[in-house]
């Protein structure tokens, strides 16, 4: 059955995170942006951490549940080459393709350099994608570290 609800007033407002915070299990709580059990260097916990986090978050905040919003179609109603854009969710991206736009998600540097249509609406996700969560960024350790593991971006 395809999504039906349109985009909850609270993904719009930036209090997303603060209701991921408080629907995560408390082990699992965020605070000063860092994702708990981030590792530190040497450490080899980010990816188990960083999936338990995430796997946690679309449970909490279930985009492929919802429709993109007004506020994601206004948008298409702009001739845009790129957009550029810190959210994981891919609203943008389906309300682009509603719209009838053909769209070019990127994600990471193999993403920048992969062949694409002239007319084909950019959509630049730099801190990753839910639907790709290797792409994540997340914890204070992948901000220090971005330049490292995307010097294109």
């Amino acid at each position: 059955m395809p999504p039906t609800r349109s985009v909850p007033r609270f993904l719009l407002s930036g209090k997303n995170t603060r209701y991921a915070a408080r629907t995560l299990p408390p082990d699992q709580s965020v605070t000063r942006g860092t994702a708990p059990g981030a590792r530190r260097p040497g450490s080899r916990r980010r990816g188990r951490t960083n999936r338990r986090l995430i796997d946690n978050i679309e449970r909490a905040i279930p985009c492929k549940d919802f429709t993109p919003g007004p506020a994601h179609r206004a948008l298409c109603d702009f001739k845009w080459v790129s957009v550029l854009t810190t959210n994981y969710d891919d609203f943008l991206e389906r309300a682009f393709e509603e719209a009838g736009r053909n769209v070019c998600k990127i994600v990471n540097d193999d993403d920048l350099t992969r062949a694409r249509r002239p007319d084909s609406l950019e959509i630049i996700k730099m801190h990753g994608c839910l639907g790709a969560p290797g792409t994540i960024i997340l914890s204070a350790e992948d901000f220090r570290s971005y330049d490292e593991r995307r010097p294109a971006m």
